[in-house]
């Protein structure tokens, strides 16, 4: 949604076409990370592909909005990186996956929370 507001803001004519569906079944929770992964390196080389045709352009405006962009797939490649390290770490072990949960649950609750603070 942010670029597609940021695009209608640009006066830009915005399309959106059919998403595929998601794969829903995985070989286990590491095969679901790695494709996670695999998707999420997609994603970056398609926000970088956008920041050199801004750059490009000298499109100065899309450049600095796409920056936030940059910063977030950097964010979310490690955060998968640190998740599948700790899956190959404890395995199919339920009391280390139980552990992961609980973190990441509360990593969410920290993220949300600090979002609400943000808007308010």
């Amino acid at each position: 949604m942010k670029l597609y507001r940021y695009l209608l803001d640009q006066d830009a004519k915005v399309t959106l076409k059919a998403i595929a569906e998601p794969q829903a079944e995985y070989a286990g929770l590491l095969d679901m990370f790695e494709k996670t992964l695999a998707h999420e390196r997609e994603v970056t080389a398609a926000v970088n592909d956008l920041v050199d045709a801004a750059l490009t352009a000298k499109d100065h405006a899309t450049n600095i909005f796409l920056h936030w962009f940059v910063t977030e797939q950097i964010e979310e490649e490690a955060t998968v990186k640190d998740i599948i390290a700790r899956l190959r770490l404890v395995g199919d072990r339920g009391e280390g996956l139980y552990l992961i949960d609980k973190e990441l649950a509360d990593s969410a609750a920290r993220v949300t929370q600090a979002a609400i603070a943000q808007a308010n």
